[in-house]
């Protein structure tokens, strides 16, 4: 199999700049089955199709992480 033929991937890294969040959070949320990932060795790597989901839904993290303001 030739690279050609390899689909395209991304790092934790690569993700987390282009969802503009934390490297942390993508991580966590890998862990958590939000977003899907495939582990090698001990590094994670994110398919296209699955960025491109990720951007099509206008994903920024878990919002009800985030806390409260109160006035």
């Amino acid at each position: 199999m030739n690279s050609e033929q390899l689909p395209k991937t991304y790092t934790t890294k690569q993700l987390a700049e282009m969802l503009q969040v934390h490297v942390g959070t993508i991580r966590v949320q890998i862990q958590r089955g939000n977003i899907k990932a495939v582990r090698i060795g001990g590094h994670y790597l994110i398919l296209e199709d699955e960025v491109n989901r990720l951007l099509k839904e206008g994903w920024r993290g878990s919002r009800s992480e985030e806390p409260e303001l109160k006035d």
